[in-house]
């Protein structure tokens, strides 16, 4: 939703209904994610333009980790990473409420994988999660 658009719209992309898409824009609405920017009359009704708030979100590794399905024990390390993500984001949010200007962290990773069948698995994985 980072472009305006409207529950049918957004419905038509996502191939759902668009009752279940006004339920969950609605409960977007709410928790201040999304905005209703504008509006518009068709066929006699009022039809709502949303945009979400910000470009792109940061999502809690520990809630993608429960949401997400764990499929093999190979997953274990991409796990533990994601916790780790989540520990890191912890304390830089506490340390954001401190006076002092908080310090700047980056954190890469660099994944070989000699067989590039097992690099696309990989990357299709981590996509799902």
């Amino acid at each position: 939703m980072a472009q305006p658009c409207t529950c049918n719209e957004l419905a038509a992309a996502l191939s759902v209904p668009t009752q279940q898409v006004n339920y969950h824009v609605r409960k977007l609405v709410e928790a201040g994610l999304v905005d209703r920017i504008d509006e518009r009359r068709v066929r006699g009704t009022v039809e709502g333009i949303y945009q979400a708030r910000a470009a792109s979100y940061w999502l809690s590794p520990k809630l993608v980790g429960r949401l997400g399905a764990r499929r093999t024990i190979n997953e274990a390390g991409l796990s533990y990473l994601l916790s780790l993500a989540e520990d890191l984001q912890d304390d830089v949010a506490k340390l954001a409420t401190e006076p002092e200007p908080a310090p700047c962290l980056g954190v890469s990773l660099h994944v070989e994988l000699a067989d590039s069948n097992r690099r696309a698995e990989f990357l299709h994985e981590v996509q799902e999660l």
